[in-house]
């Protein structure tokens, strides 16, 4: 009888062994994992695209593999965690598909179902194959059209136009436009998709912008883009940071959409300084300055991935203080900010090249922040300054989890805080709360916010 149990026992491991290997793991992933857009919706006759990073603690056991996907998806590597989807659905490929990303990671399958709907492209789509004929095509174009962009080289691509309904431009199905540059100027309701901004090292210098949105844009749509300063830029040492990284994406107009995108390799990544903007869903690997900056009214991050700081000039005379998210003002307050949901790290790889060693977390230190609400973000770094407010009003932190980066790359005075503190000018800082955050330190001015259901990690 009791070789009769074991063999029953042993038999039950063995087919739980089995199941493990079929795609249902014993134990939560070791990590991360992060998709920016699980349902994508398109055209057929396009090109769209969709990211997947993971976050683990060595790449070289972590495999990526697509299982049950249509003809018309395919996977390739950004980096040691990063894949993109690329999409190119035909005319007869009109649909309903779902699909898994399989992560293996270890020998262990991990699974996320994602899911893809292609509908018929309309009938005034209009192909290019040269900037010529694309500024022709927005000549001419019509409310609610489609633009596609075939293979060619572009340059640095201008669009403007106003229009009720929106115009969209995306990239051709299986096609690779050449872009070193977009600007959108005087334009509205424009939908870009699909497309690449790759800036030319040779002519690139410093502080030059990648995608540009100006201040009397509005209605400004960039999805399922991927932007980077160069082709070359993994090799990149700070000489070349400092002569070659552009700016990523600055949008000073009202009422814009960033989703779904990656920006790599660039110095600041993302700024938004016009009102009313969303920022999610994107992911920003590589960055030499910040990830995120913000100095506009009521705009909104969430569900971002902020990794990857690297140039380590903090005490330079021409050098930048990192930081995974920064707004300031030197006049009025900065009103109606929502930060949401997003994961940011100051250095997800250990054998990151030129990493920076001073990274801040989400920050505000020349107030006044206004009526913001910074709620359910993990942020992960070393430095003290993991969520830091100098001159607050009316703000909320809720549900944050602020923590070590297990990589201790540097040691401080201090481990990371949240922080709510007077201005630099001495104005004290009032009605806010800081409720439910996960901290291993808090520092908050007496009187300045009521602190409620805190824990340490």
């Amino acid at each position: 009888m009791k070789w009769l149990i074991f063999l029953i026992i042993f038999s039950l491991l063995f087919s739980c062994g089995n199941a493990d290997k079929e795609g249902q793991p014993p134990r939560p992933f070791p990590g991360k994992i992060w998709v920016s857009e699980d349902a994508v919706e398109m055209l057929a006759g396009m090109h769209d695209m969709s990211f997947v990073s993971a976050i683990v603690e060595d790449y070289t056991k972590l495999d990526f593999q697509l299982k049950g996907a249509p003809g018309f998806v395919r996977i390739d590597s950004l980096g040691p965690g990063d894949r993109r989807l690329s999409f190119d659905p035909g005319k007869g490929q009109t649909g309903s598909y779902s699909f898994v990303v399989v992560l293996t990671y270890d020998g262990y399958p991990y699974k996320r179902a994602l899911t893809v709907s292609v509908r018929k492209m309309p009938e005034r789509a209009r192909r290019v194959r040269s900037e010529k004929a694309l500024r022709e095509a927005l000549d001419e174009a019509k409310e609610g059209e489609v633009i596609l962009l075939e293979d060619g080289d572009y340059g640095n691509v201008t669009l403007s136009g106003h229009f009720g309904l929106q115009l969209r431009i995306a990239t051709a199905a299986h096609a690779h436009p050449e872009v070193k540059g977009l600007r959108l100027e005087h334009a509205a309701n424009i939908w870009v998709s699909g497309l690449e901004v790759i800036g030319k090292n040779e002519d690139t210098t410093q502080r030059e912008i990648l995608v540009y949105v100006d201040s009397t844009s509005e209605d400004i749509r960039l999805t399922g883009c991927y932007i980077s300063s160069g082709t070359d830029a993994e090799r990149w040492m700070e000489p070349q940071w400092k002569q070659a990284a552009r700016h990523g994406v600055v949008v000073e107009g009202h009422h814009c959409n960033l989703v779904n995108n990656f920006i790599q390799y660039t110095y600041h990544a993302i700024e938004t300084k016009g009102d009313s903007n969303q920022c999610a869903h994107n992911t920003v690997d590589r960055f030499g300055g910040d990830a995120l900056r913000n100095t506009g009214n009521f705009n909104h991050f969430e569900g971002n991935l902020l990794k990857n700081a690297t140039v380590d000039d903090y005490a330079a005379p021409d050098g930048n203080h990192d930081d995974l998210y920064q707004s300031w003002t030197f006049g009025p307050p900065i009103v109606g900010t929502v930060i949401r949901g997003n994961l940011a790290i100051s250095c997800s790889e250990r054998g990151l090249a030129n990493k920076s060693t001073i990274v801040q977390g989400i920050a505000c230190f020349d107030g006044f922040a206004e009526g913001w609400t910074i709620e359910g973000n993990e942020v992960i770094l070393d430095h003290p300054h993991g969520i830091a407010l100098l001159g607050a009003r009316n703000c909320k932190i809720l549900n944050n989890i602020v923590k070590r980066n297990p990589l201790k790359i540097k040691s401080f005075e201090s481990l990371p805080w949240i922080m709510v503190a007077k201005h630099k000018d001495g104005r004290p800082s009032s009605g806010n709360l800081v409720q439910g955050n996960v901290a291993a330190v808090l520092r908050i001015d007496t009187l300045a916010a009521e602190v409620v259901g805190n824990s340490k990690e």
